[in-house]
């Protein structure tokens, strides 16, 4: 039988992330799948560490050098011109928000290679962009709807934005842009749990509430400090609820600090990428309280939260704020407390902590729910249908 895949081009600096990386496997099993990201020296990523069996993985990446900062999203590739003469594509998917050099970049050089079936977009954007972006936006986005044959819209609101501006509704898939690896994800038990614990001075026998990523502001962290200060301050169980958390930013000074006065508090050492999964198994409770950002001329919601499904991967429950996409992805709304809601982000951490039913029947909701919806292979599925039915 002639098994022959349509070939599927991607142009998105995501996939210089290992684990990220992992999708494009998922995807080759639809698809002869060619992936240009950045070098690893151009990501800004730590030096890699790889072991024999990862390096003999399949590799579906071309990694070109860029000019520019992957940091600011302001680059353009080198030598994506000979990708695009090589051969012919039947989808190119290209992974950068609508104002971004490399958008146009790949944009242009599509058209002009005349070597190109169906071409398209993802778009993480859910916002309509205030000022100046915005002027620009709205015709980039309605020229959008003639041009471009699709669009992946990462949340219910980015998507919305597209069939807004003119997009059909049969040309725009909701979904996320990567997913997780569950089956290799850590097997959670309370032997690794209890030896994390103790290496970073946590009570073994506490319910720690937790965050792991930016350290910023709008992530809600304060929150979290707040509700948790409020429920030790109630006495009887509350008291042995702790805060741990995660990560670089501008933040960790002034965490610190209060750590030193508030010893429930824990700010641990920073950890690559690759090791945060395996450290989430301190928490009981990850909590992302994102607020919405509208400062200085530029605005931002939550636009997924992907460490809520790395989190639910590893067995950690997830709550979070109403804001942006969180309520999408977390799919419970027992989990989800308005944005900067102290006393109620407070009632729900005493909820998970004082009631083990309740707890353990969202552990496994949840469990169930980044297997059905969030795995690799399951993303790259949905991807796949959406692309071959255009």
């Amino acid at each position: 039988m002639n098994d022959v895949r349509p070939s599927l081009l991607i142009i998105s600096h995501t996939y210089a992330i290992d684990e990220h990386a992992k999708k494009l496997a998922a995807l080759n099993a639809h698809f002869e799948v060619l992936c240009v990201t950045v070098t690893h020296e151009d990501s800004g990523l730590p030096p890699r560490h790889e072991d024999a069996s990862t390096s003999q993985a399949p590799d579906f990446r071309l990694r070109l050098p860029i000019l520019g900062k992957v940091s600011w999203n302001r680059f353009i590739y080198r030598g994506l011109w000979a990708v695009f003469r090589q051969r012919h594509w039947d989808y190119v998917l290209v992974e950068a928000e609508p104002w971004l050099p490399v958008k146009w970049q790949s944009f242009l050089l599509a058209r002009l290679s005349g070597n190109m079936g169906r071409y398209g977009e993802f778009t993480w954007e859910n916002l309509r962009r205030p000022g100046l972006k915005g002027v620009i936006l709205e015709p980039v986005y309605g020229l959008s709807a003639c041009w471009l044959d699709f669009w992946i819209a990462g949340n219910v609101a980015a998507g919305q934005i597209l069939r807004e501006s003119g997009m059909e509704a049969s040309r725009v898939l909701v979904c996320t842009q990567v997913g997780v690896d569950v089956d290799h994800a850590p097997v959670r038990s309370e032997e690794t749990r209890r030896a994390l614990r103790l290496k970073h001075g946590i009570p073994p026998e506490a319910f720690v509430a937790g965050f792991a990523g930016r350290l910023v502001k709008q992530k809600g962290i304060r929150d979290l400090v707040a509700a948790v200060r409020q429920l030790r301050s109630e006495g009887g169980m509350s008291r042995d609820v702790h805060v741990a958390l995660m990560g670089g930013g501008r933040l960790r000074d002034e965490l610190e600090k209060i750590s030193q006065a508030e010893t429930w508090l824990h700010v641990l050492p920073k950890v690559s990428h690759e090791q945060v999964a395996g450290h989430l198994q301190i928490m009981d409770l990850l909590v992302l309280g994102s607020h919405p950002y509208h400062e200085d001329g530029n605005c931002w919601e939550e636009q997924f939260g992907h460490i809520l499904v790395e989190a639910m991967a590893c067995g950690v429950v997830v709550a979070g704020s109403d804001s942006g996409a969180i309520p999408e992805v977390i799919g419970d709304p027992a989990m989800i407390f308005p944005v900067g809601d102290v006393p109620a982000l407070a009632g729900l951490v005493r909820r998970c902590r004082n009631e083990p039913s309740f707890f353990e029947e969202r552990q496994q909701a949840q469990s169930r729910r980044v297997r059905e919806q969030y795995t690799h292979e399951k993303v790259a599925q949905i991807h796949a249908d959406f692309l071959k039915s255009l």
